[in-house]
C-alpha cells in the first residue's frame, strides 16, 4: 500500500485507477465472451445433430458473426473457410465472406468474387430474398468504390427493380449506403429515386425516414442540375 508521500500527481492517480478498474472489467468481459462462445458452439452442435442444412448454415453464421464482433478475426476467418468449404452453394456463407472481405479487409475484388456466386434458388423464401437483396446492395457499394461506374449504374437499376418486386419479403430493414453514394456521385439518379420511393412505402424508424427524405431532396436537386447541363 502506498503512503501519502508516495502518491503521484492527480493525473497519475487517475491513470492508475483507470487501469485497475479496466483490468477488472476486462476479466469480466473475457469470462462473458468465453461463456458466450460456448453457447454458439453448443448451438452449432445441436444444428449438426438435427441435420437441417438451413439451421446448420444459420448456426455457422451466428458463430462467425460472434467471433468477428469480438475481435477474433483469425478464428472467424478459419471458421468461415470451413463453412464455405462445407456448403459451397450457401448464399449465407458467401454473404458473410463478402461482408468480412469488404468491411474488415477492404478487398473489393475478392468480395465481388463471393457476391457473384450468390444466386436465388428456384423457389426462394423470405430469407433467400433478403440475403440476395443485401448481396446486391453490397455489390453496388464495391463496384462504385472500385470506380466501375457503368457497372454500378446497372447495379442500381437491378437493386431498384428487385426491391420493388420483392418489397414485402424484405422484412427487417432497407440499406441506404449504396444509394447514398450513388446520389452523391450523381449516377443513375432516376433509379435512385425509384429505390428511395419504394423504401418510403414502409414506415421507417425516424433516423432512416429523415435520411430517405433528405436523399430524395438531394436526388431531385442533382437531377435538375443534370437537366440544366444537358
Amino acid at each position: 500500500m502506498r503512503t501519502a508521500k508516495e502518491k503521484g500527481t492527480p493525473f497519475i492517480e487517475a491513470s492508475l485507477k483507470a487501469i485497475e478498474q479496466w483490468d477488472k472489467f476486462y476479466m469480466k468481459i473475457h469470462a462473458l465472451q468465453e461463456r458466450g462462445e460456448l453457447l454458439f458452439v453448443e448451438a452449432l452442435k445441436i444444428a449438426e445433430k438435427g441435420g437441417n442444412e438451413r439451421e446448420i448454415n444459420e448456426a455457422y453464421g451466428s458463430y462467425v458473426s460472434f467471433l468477428f464482433g469480438n475481435g477474433h478475426d483469425g478464428r472467424a476467418d478459419k471458421l468461415l473457410q470451413e463453412w464455405i468449404a462445407r456448403f459451397p452453394n450457401s448464399n449465407e456463407a458467401r454473404m458473410s465472406a463478402a461482408t468480412y472481405l469488404w468491411y474488415t479487409r477492404w478487398q473489393g475484388k475478392k468480395a465481388l468474387g463471393q457476391l457473384n456466386k450468390i444466386k436465388l434458388p428456384k423457389d426462394p423464401d423470405s430469407s433467400d430474398i433478403e440475403t440476395y437483396y443485401y448481396a446486391q446492395e453490397l455489390k453496388g457499394q464495391v463496384l462504385l468504390e472500385e470506380k466501375k461506374e457503368k457497372a454500378a449504374a446497372k447495379q442500381m437499376r437491378l437493386l431498384a427493380d428487385f426491391t420493388e418486386a420483392n418489397f414485402d419479403d424484405i422484412r427487417f430493414f432497407f440499406e441506404l449506403r449504396f444509394v447514398t453514394l450513388m446520389v452523391r456521385a450523381g449516377i443513375a439518379l432516376e433509379d435512385c429515386r425509384r429505390y428511395l420511393k419504394t423504401l418510403q412505402r414502409r414506415k421507417q424508424v425516424e433516423h432512416d425516414q429523415k435520411a430517405t427524405e433528405k436523399l430524395l431532396r438531394e436526388t431531385a436537386k442533382a437531377t435538375r442540375k443534370s437537366s440544366q447541363r444537358a
